[in-house]
Formats: structure tokens, sequence, C-alpha cells
């Protein structure tokens, strides 16, 4: 053990135990691991133990000393009073929307440091969401969160990068960040100790600062049960289930009853105060007249959600006997005069447990139906959010005529190149793209380009990697291949008939030639034209052709001469230049 080593070194001269109400079971924060620490005496007999903590009352005072065996301790108390924070509640049974009422409240100060306290996880969550959907920068904070997140959370609200966080009372234990101007707590707290700590954690700087409170009926009634309930399992003792619903019940004092503020948080604490410290910084103490109709309008709001039996009038500092309280004052209703029977008394209990029942009923009902109104709106706006967004991306993903057109050009030239490797040409190429382009926008046409796309990039590289024309056949239709064959029919007819041709006139030339020589032999007329050697009947006179020809070799174009031809070659082709020279000269 670290602190053994310590000690038997003379080295341990100090033991500070801080956030000492924890070892308390009177405190507001009481963790049973802290009562472990009572062992430090015993091991430490002779070393001095400091215990520090913001929020102690008297009896838990007594209990810390008695838990660490403090011996003659001295005890040091400063004024709880902190004067730079303007206390304030607001009535969320009042408001129209208490969160436009807390937006607007934040949004006052973008750039000052808020925390905001919630009871539960979900609420901060929502509470967070609302918040950065209204363009306020803020990070959530609970126990359920992961530790990454958590732990990122808090360092950036504590760097300045945020300045609102909101968390449940698990934030801000050992927090000292001096320039915290707001502390709100959109839900009651449990205790008057747990208050004062959480608000105390604004202008610890001594600037000017705020703790506003939200108290609803329904966060009340909510605590209570909680109060009453949860802790059944884990605390047995009812001593402490009974302390904890009086602190529930003095913050709801502090909050539903007329007087100032500061005065009620100093005197729970034992520290006697009047308003003439408070010095108007609290809500009561600057507007006490509406604070007042505030209370009263929130008693008949109660009094109307229990038809009409929280009709009570308490006392206050004051004076003021006329400020109804939601407290039932039994000696008070003797005092009317009115004597009721106790036939009419149970009749009248009887009737306002079935109205309540009825409205307790109704309640719910409007309440499941005000969620199912909410989400039918947010799935309505979601779906046409949607709808659009799916409109946007169909227009993005419609394939084109002119996508198409350059999809049937890559499959040309990919099968062209085939082609030319084959060294044939025994295929309809337009007939074969056009049925290769169709497949491809049949299969994948409703998906979108992408895909299309892929499918036509993966059918030009099938074409390049064809070894043979019986791999084409296996997807090319076969009219690609009888349009190609009687295209090639046609074509071999044209070339037989040119050849045909061609071959008459080789003969007709050849017979020509043949009885021009022996003509000029004969009669010795070298000079004389061709046209007055050439009998009339010599078409009749040369040898017939032969319908059988045998090709040996190509036929040039240079050998096709018409039969009245005598030179054996074409005259030269001239370039473009000469061309274009002789015609200048011509203008």
């Amino acid at each position: 053990m670290k602190l053994k080593k310590l000690y038997d070194r003379c080295l341990l001269n100090l033991i500070a135990v801080d956030e000492a109400h924890c070892i308390s079971s009177w405190g507001h924060d009481f963790r049973p691991s802290y009562r472990q620490l009572s062992k430090l005496r015993d091991c430490f007999p002779n070393v001095p133990i400091l215990a520090l903590t913001a929020t102690a009352a008297k009896k838990v005072q007594e209990d810390i000393i008695s838990s660490l065996s403090l011996r003659q301790p001295t005890i040091l108390i400063s004024s709880f009073n902190r004067p730079n924070i303007y206390y304030e509640v607001r009535y969320k049974d009042l408001l129209k929307n208490p969160y436009d009422d807390l937006r607007k409240l934040i949004k006052a100060d973008m750039q000052a440091c808020a925390i905001i306290y919630c009871h539960s996880r979900n609420t901060c969550d929502e509470l967070g969401a609302q918040l950065k959907e209204d363009g306020i920068t803020c990070r959530v904070y609970h126990a359920g969160l992961p530790d990454r997140i958590r732990s990122a959370a808090l360092d950036d609200w504590a760097s300045g990068k945020v300045p609102v966080i909101i968390g449940t009372v698990a934030f801000g234990l050992g927090i000292d960040r001096r320039d915290v101007r707001l502390v709100c707590h959109y839900n009651i707290p449990k205790s008057i100790e747990s208050f004062y700590q959480e608000s105390g954690r604004a202008g610890r700087d001594n600037k000017r600062s705020r703790s506003v409170l939200y108290y609803g009926l329904d966060d009340r009634r909510s605590m209570e049960f909680i109060l009453r309930n949860a802790p059944k399992k884990k605390i047995k003792d009812a001593n402490l289930l009974k302390k904890g619903m009086e602190d529930f019940q003095e913050i709801a004092s502090y909050c539903d009853s007329p007087g100032c503020r500061r005065q009620k948080l100093l005197g729970h604490f034992g520290e006697e105060a009047t308003p003439v410290i408070c010095s108007k910084t609290c809500d009561f103490c600057c507007h006490p007249s509406q604070v007042s109709d505030d209370l009263q309008q929130l008693f008949e709001v109660a009094s109307t959600r229990s038809h009409g039996k929280f009709h009570v009038y308490m006392s206050s500092n004051e004076g003021n006997q006329d400020i109804r309280s939601e407290f039932w004052n039994l000696s008070d209703e003797s005092e009317a005069g009115e004597d009721i029977s106790s036939s009419d008394d149970e009749a009248t209990k009887l009737a306002g447990t079935v109205m309540s029942k009825q409205r307790q009923k109704n309640k719910q009902l409007d309440s499941r139906l005000d969620s199912l109104l909410k989400a039918e709106t947010e799935y309505n706006r979601r779906f046409e959010h949607g709808s659009e967004q799916r409109r946007k991306d169909t227009q993005k993903n419609v394939i084109t005529e002119a996508m198409r057109e350059a999809a049937k050009q890559k499959l040309t030239d990919s099968l062209e190149r085939t082609l030319e490797r084959f060294h044939t040409r025994g295929l309809h190429v337009k007939m074969v793209v056009e049925a290769l382009e169709m497949d491809c926008f049949k299969k994948y046409g409703k998906s979108g380009r992408s895909f299309y796309n892929s499918q036509v990039a993966s059918t030009t590289r099938w074409l390049s990697s064809c070894s043979s024309l019986a791999d084409l056949k296996t997807r090319v239709p076969q009219e690609a291949f009888q349009a190609s064959n009687e295209e090639s029919k046609a074509c071999e007819s044209t070339l037989m008939s040119s050849v045909a041709s061609a071959s008459s006139l080789q003969s007709s030339r050849e017979a020509l030639q043949s009885h021009i020589h022996d003509v000029s032999t004969s009669k010795n007329l070298k000079d004389s034209p061709v046209e007055n050697v050439i009998p009339k009947n010599s078409s009749k006179s040369s040898p017939p052709i032969r319908p059988e020809v045998e090709h040996k070799r190509p036929v040039s174009v240079s050998e096709f001469k018409s039969p009245g031809a005598v030179d054996s070659q074409l005259p030269s082709i001239p370039s473009f230049s000469d061309f274009m020279s002789k015609k200048q000269k011509k203008l």
C-alpha cells in the first residue's frame, strides 16, 4: 500500500478528503464507498485529516466528524451566500413552451458558458438534439454515453470550444470552470443541497451570473414517485426515505412559496439572512407582485387538475394570508363553519375518486394523441423530404439517349478491333452492337447510370477478350450472322459480275489489238488513224467470250480500258499543288 509506505517513511503529513458530504448518509450525494475512509484513522492515527465540502448542514457536519473519527476538530465555516448569483424560478405550467423559453434564454448570449441539468438521460439527449437544430452549439454528458464521447464532450466544454453542456447530476463534480454565466435546472432537483451545489458552479470568478430553475407540477409528481418507490430496494432505512422526502419538500417550497430565494437557501444551512442581504438579486425581491401572481395562477392550475380540492391558504413571512398553497390544511377547512355530514363526505370522496380516474384517463389519452400527432407530422415531413431527395436522385440516375449512343460507339470500336484481329468481316456490326447495348439497358437501365456504365464496360472487355467467332455467337443473335451472310453473297455476286465484265473487256481489247497489228502489217499504214482501220463489223468478228473465267491473278484497275484506247498506261494523277497551280493559270 503506497500510503503505508509513505507513512513508514514519515512522508505522509496530511490526508485531505474532498466532497466530504458524500461520506454522510444525510448528505445529498451519499456514496457508500466513502464510508471506507473511516479506516484512515486506524491506519494512520497520527496524521491530521482535513475534510472539505461546500454543502454541509449541521447534521451532515456531525456525521462527517463521526465517520472520519476526527478528534476535537476545528470547524471553519464561511458564508454560504453567493451575492453575484441571481436566483430565479420559472413555472413550466404558465409558459406556452418551456423549451422555447430556454432557447431564448440561451440565445440572449450565445457565447456565454452555460450548464443545463436534467433528470433523465433521455431528456438530455432530446434537449441537446433540439438545441442543435436551432443553431446552438452544445454537447451532452451523462453516464449512458460511451467513455470516449463523454470525455470528448467534457474536454470541448472545459476548453471553451463548446459554450453549452447538457447533463445529469453526474456532470460537474470536480469541475472548476470559472466563467460559467448560467446554470439552468430544466427539472426540479432532489434537495436544497443538490440545487445549491449545482447552481454554485456559476460565477466562480465573482462576476454576475444566473441560476434559473424550471418548476413544473408534473416534474414534482414524478420526483415524488421516484423518491417513494425507487429507493426501497436499496435503502431499507425508513429514516433515510423520510429524510429524502423532507429534503424534496423543502426544495419544492423554495419554488412554490413566496419569499426571498436567497434567504431560503441560507436558512437551510443555518445562516441567518434578511431580504436586505439579497439586495434584489432574486426574482421575488425584484418583482414580488409578479411572482405572487404567478404563484396564484400556478395553484389555480393545480386546483383545476385536482378537481377543486387544492383550495388551501398558507401564511408567509410577508404577512400575506391570501396566498394559496397546494397543501391541504384541514384546520383551515374546519374553521370555515360549514358542517358536512359523513354520508355527504363519503359520496363526495367517491365522486371525486371517479372523476379523478376519468380525468387521468383523459389526460393520458390526450397525451397519447398529441404524441401520435407529432409523430405523424414528423413522418410526413421526413417522407416529403425523402420523396424530394428520391426524385432528385432519380433524375441524376436517368440514362439519356446521349449516354446510350456513347455506349454504342464504345461497343462498335471494340467489336471492330476484335474483327480485325480475327481477319474477318463476318458479322453485321450495327445489329450486333444494338443487341449488346439493349441487353445492358434491359438489365440495369432502371438501376441507374453507374450500373449501366459498369455493364457496358464489362461487355466491352468481353468483346476485347473473345478468342474466336464461336465466342461471339454465344451472345450475338443469329440474325446478325444471317444478315452478314446475305451481304457477303451480294458482295460476291457483284464482284463476280465485275470480274466477268473485266474479262469481256480484256478479250475485246486483245482481239482489237491483234486485228490492228494484222492490218498495219499488210498495208503498211503506220500513220493511219485507228478509226479507219477498224472494220464496221469488228464486234461480230471478235471471238466469243467464255462464261467460265479462271482467276489466276487479281485484276488491276489500270487493266480496265475502253475498247478504243491505244495507250497501255493510264495518265498519272497530278498532286494537289500541281492541280491548283494549273487551275490558277487557266484563270
